[in-house]
């Protein structure tokens, strides 16, 4: 169904929504809510822990991209039930939107090999 287009491309296409919303998301910690210290420091542990899932979704190496997103899921609850109590309006919208957007990249990942996309 998807030979000859470069499973590259559709996962770009992919990730784009959600790099858009995630930098979106990082102004507003320095914009529109003042982050603490540990909140800045568990958002590195998420970035460090995203980078490794999309670098591992796009090698195709999905029992490593598993294994850092539960990682990732793990520090994100830590989070989201830590940090993000009465946020305002607009950071809850972009944070739900980001985070679907994450779910389409990762949802893309995982069902590519299925539709016969190419390796490349």
């Amino acid at each position: 169904m998807l030979e000859g287009i470069p499973r590259f491309l559709f996962l770009a296409a992919a990730l784009a929504p959600f790099l858009l919303f995630a930098g979106r998301d990082n102004m507003m910690h320095f914009q529109l809510r003042k982050v603490s210290p540990a909140e800045h420091i568990l958002h590195a542990g998420l970035g460090l822990a995203l980078a490794a899932v999309i670098s591992m979704a796009f090698q195709a190496r999905f029992d490593a991209m598993i294994t850092w997103l539960a990682l990732f899921c793990l520090a994100g609850c830590i989070d989201e039930y830590g940090f993000h109590r009465d946020i305002p309006a607009e950071e809850h919208d972009v944070h739900a939107k980001e985070h679907f957007a994450l779910l389409f990249f990762v949802a893309m990942a995982l069902v590519l090999p299925l539709l016969g996309g190419s390796s490349g």
